[in-house]
């Protein structure tokens, strides 16, 4: 009989479409939810732990509440009850949680949320107990997470059906806020998590790009040479998207998604709904992204803004990907990936795409939603 926690943290991710960097914030999230963006954790949660229906030989420990016992009811799936959060969920409850299962000495930790809920459940646990991380947050930097929360569904099936697996220690990464001005980001080492060992299903913790300077300039050169008139572009975060937003108009953010229109930032480091409204106006519409370095993941960590309603409606043919050939080679043959939180548009969304090192240098790879 394995005995399974379960904590998730319900607030993790409901940031994201709205532009914010991250779900900490009290004052952040409540604007996020005014403006209509959803909490989707347990969402998430449900897209892995509703594999339990169909099984046995396992006894469910959650919190009472919207820290997995509501998402559990709703699933049928019966579990033991733990009085152990408050009605407005911090950090703390979560570390609160992660320190009973200690005691009671569980088998495995199921965590839904994101880096910070990654750094919340490492300060208690460490590597006393195995986890397996459902990625519901905006960045998702960490190592311990599943690809996407079907893939961590599976390695649950598998582990309660018996299938042998040994564990690894794991990176547990964020940014420190202070950062988020820099202009080149590195990602902080928090600790390591005892993961289940299910390599081709879990996320690889964010690489420093290693790119040349020259190589950087060059495919920003490039695509900002390429970029027409009374055309959208939605540009999204990252180092090197920075850079072409800085050869196209001399601004831009950093960590933000922008958009541009004849070479003037129209929306800078904006939300979902304005980016949706902009692609309605357009006749035309363009999203430049790249993937996060050693992760791969090109939709779906700290781009959320970036939705599958304006994927779908920009449609797959206009998206230009700007890696350069140092991310081509981290990944090792591996696909770039997508999580957008719709596995329908995951699956659209996969397939060959050309990559533009610079005007005459290109390569053809695969996105996959795995």
């Amino acid at each position: 009989m394995k005995r399974i926690g379960v904590i998730i943290n319900p607030i993790a991710g409901v940031g994201g479409q709205a532009g914010y960097k991250g779900s900490d914030d009290a004052e952040m999230r409540r604007r996020a939810m005014d403006a209509g963006y959803k909490k989707n954790a347990a969402l998430r949660a449900a897209e892995c732990l509703q594999v339990l229906k169909n099984l046995n030989g396992y006894h469910v420990i959650a919190p009472v509440g919207e820290m997995g016992g509501d998402m559990l009811s709703s699933l049928g799936i019966e579990y033991e009850g733990l009085e152990c959060c408050q009605r407005v969920t911090t950090c703390e409850d979560t570390k609160r949680c992660a320190g009973i299962y200690k005691k009671l000495g569980v088998d495995l930790v199921v965590f839904c949320g994101g880096d910070g809920t990654a750094r919340d459940i490492c300060e208690v646990l460490s590597n006393q107990i195995p986890v397996l991380g459902v990625p519901a947050g905006v960045k998702m930097y960490s190592a311990c997470f599943s690809i996407n929360p079907y893939l961590a569904g599976e390695i649950l099936r598998d582990y309660i059906l018996g299938h042998p697996f040994s564990c690894e220690m794991r990176e547990v990464m964020d940014i420190d806020e202070k950062q988020l001005g820099i202009y080149c980001i590195s990602p902080h080492l928090y600790g390591y998590l005892l993961v289940l060992n299910a390599r081709a299903r879990l996320q690889m913790a964010k690489s420093v790009s290693t790119a040349s300077p020259d190589e950087t300039d060059a495919m920003a050169s490039y695509f900002a040479s390429e970029m027409g008139n009374n055309i959208l572009y939605i540009v999204g975060p990252g180092s090197t998207t920075y850079k072409i937003k800085q050869k196209c108009c001399g601004t831009g953010s950093l960590l933000g998604v922008d958009a541009i229109i004849n070479g003037k930032m129209v929306a800078k480091d904006t939300n979902e709904n304005t980016l949706f409204s902009l692609v309605e106006k357009m006749e035309q519409a363009v999203i430049i992204v790249t993937c996060i370095g050693g992760a791969g993941f090109v939709f779906g960590r700290g781009n959320q803004q970036i939705s599958p309603r304006i994927i779908r409606k920009v449609t797959k043919g206009n998206i230009w990907l700007a890696v350069t050939k140092e991310k081509l080679a981290e990944l090792m043959g591996r696909p770039m990936l997508v999580d957008t939180g719709e596995p329908a548009t995951d699956r659209y969304l996969s397939g060959y795409y050309i990559v533009k090192f610079n005007s005459h240098e290109a390569a053809t790879y695969k996105i996959d939603a795995i």
